[in-house]
């Protein structure tokens, strides 16, 4: 059932089905064509700009509007491109462990 209580929209136990808005799933991120930013310029493009690269900032929202579909999907890919980021540290990690073992044990 859809309520619609002081200006709110409550959806009890459905789904919300956007009929007519392209969906862009962002798994894209993961292909072999995609060329995802290093960590250095992400972080760099986030602190400068004040926001993540796939999601509009707040003056651009305010000038064309806040569509939610679009937002959602900045949100996932920028989830998506998180996690790889956070595999690419985690496989750094596990080197500089390896070596630091190595360097351990040819000062025994």
């Amino acid at each position: 059932r859809l309520h619609i209580i002081g200006g709110n929209i409550l959806l009890e136990q459905g789904s919300i089905i956007v009929d007519g808005t392209e969906i862009n799933v962002p798994d894209f991120v993961f292909g072999d064509s995609y060329e995802l930013k290093s960590i250095e310029e992400h972080s760099s493009f986030m602190w400068q700009e004040r926001h993540l690269p796939s999601l509009k900032s707040e003056a651009q929202i305010k000038e064309d509007g806040y569509n939610l579909i679009e937002r959602i999907e900045g949100i996932v890919e920028e989830l998506e491109k998180a996690h790889i980021y956070i595999e690419q540290l985690h496989e750094r990690i596990k080197a500089l462990e390896a070596e630091t073992e190595i360097v351990r044990r040819a000062g025994n």
